[in-house]
């Protein structure tokens, strides 16, 4: 006499199998429903992110051109002004102005769920049922 499955556990193991298939259904339904709406949400985040940079960009270039006004404005002061505590707060400031961090944000990329291997259910069906 071989081993092999008992016809309990072969439908034991077939019922876990449709179980799975079920599973593993819903599952790629609901990894699709996230995708999905990721993808909305996605578009509306990068629409503001847009917005935001368009703002962003506005007060870049007012700070640039109050640079520009204050350097010309400190240059033509004299070199012991220049050297004169104001001065230095002056310089200091205007140094301040040139190397603030205005970069523009980012768009969000596409990182979607991606979906699951499913397969457990297929490598089950196939397990013989004893040794071949």
């Amino acid at each position: 006499m071989s081993i092999k499955m008992s016809v309990k556990v072969q439908d034991q193991l077939q019922a876990s199998i449709n179980l799975l298939r079920e599973r593993a259904e819903v599952l790629v339904e609901k990894v699709e429903a996230f995708n999905t709406a990721l993808d909305t949400e996605r578009a509306e985040v990068n629409e503001a992110v847009v917005e935001y940079n368009k703002a962003l960009e506005d007060a870049k270039s007012l700070i640039e051109e109050l640079h520009s006004d204050m350097e010309s404005e400190y240059d033509d002061k004299s070199e012991r002004w220049q050297e004169s505590e104001n001065g230095e707060l002056a310089r200091e400031w205007i140094d301040e102005l040139e190397n603030i961090d205005l970069d523009t944000l980012s768009e969000y990329e596409s990182n979607p769920l991606l979906e699951p291997d499913t397969g457990h259910a297929d490598a089950l069906e196939a397990l013989p049922t004893g040794p071949q």
